[in-house]
């Protein structure tokens, strides 16, 4: 199975001031795109720690349509910015925290997204990717995003770039038997671990267990997943994600969404 509707686009935020924290997760200010396609301007940075608009500019487009499933995704960068903290070591982290909102009437398939931190002559530092298996309607992805070098200090702005699929096919027949979460000792990763059981009647030939993490309600910090092929009818498969909470808040709830995102 495939995507009913393809319809990637590409969205691009413009420069955005970092902001210097004492704790991770908190912050002096935050850098907001106009909801929809509808270019904001950019009044430019002051050259202080005042975090300018940014502005979400649609610079791609490409649809193909289908009349497999209703309804398409429509995901558009509503924030991001730069946020630091001192470690224990006398270092400084940076990472890059943004939102990217569904306002469409369907869930959304996969989001890549690219982020380029860029020090204050606005040359890049380094390029990192993030990606999230699905968003669904009405929903927020807050992702956290780390800048891999202990300079962080030397991160101005931040740069993103968003592309996804309009659709995601859900499994409606495919049952969610067993659900859980856990973390080790010492460790930033969460697992979330179930099982799903195919109920279609048929052999499944390709799915995927995508676990949603939530820090509160439609809000998700990941969306991560993994795939088996040819389950057959009326038979368990036991499936396990995991996510890296480092920078971000605590997770409250995790949700399994059985999909297809095979092309």
């Amino acid at each position: 199975m495939s995507f009913g509707d393809i319809n990637r686009r590409r969205y691009l935020a413009l420069a955005g001031s970092a902001l210097t924290t004492g704790v991770a997760g908190c912050s002096g200010g935050s850098e907001e795109a106009a909801g929809g396609d509808t270019p904001v301007e950019n009044p430019g940075d002051d050259g202080g720690e005042t975090t300018a608009t940014a502005a979400a500019t649609e610079t791609e487009t490409e649809t193909a349509t289908s009349t497999e499933a209703p309804g398409k995704a429509e995901v558009v960068i509503a924030s991001r910015e730069v946020r630091t903290e001192e470690t224990d070591y006398g270092t400084v982290d940076a990472y890059a925290v943004f939102e990217l909102v569904n306002e469409g009437d369907a869930p959304s398939g996969p989001i890549n997204v690219e982020l380029r931190f860029y020090d204050g002559s606005d040359t890049i530092l380094s390029t990192r990717p993030a990606t999230a298996r699905t968003l669904g309607p009405g929903e927020t992805w807050r992702g956290f995003k780390k800048y891999l070098d202990t300079e962080g200090q030397d991160v101005a702005s931040v740069r993103i770039e968003a592309e996804f699929a309009s659709s995601l096919t859900v499994m409606e027949d495919v049952e969610v038997v067993e659900s859980s979460i856990s973390r080790e000792e010492d460790s930033s990763y969460l697992t979330s671990t179930g099982v799903l059981q195919n109920n279609t009647g048929g052999e499944l030939g390709y799915i995927e267990a995508i676990s949603k993490f939530y820090i509160e309600e439609k809000v998700i910090v990941g969306a991560e997943y993994t795939n088996e092929l040819n389950i057959p009818a009326g038979e368990r498969w036991r499936f396990e994600n995991m996510f890296d909470t480092s920078f971000a808040p605590e997770i409250t709830n995790v949700e399994i969404l059985p999909g297809d995102n095979n092309l």
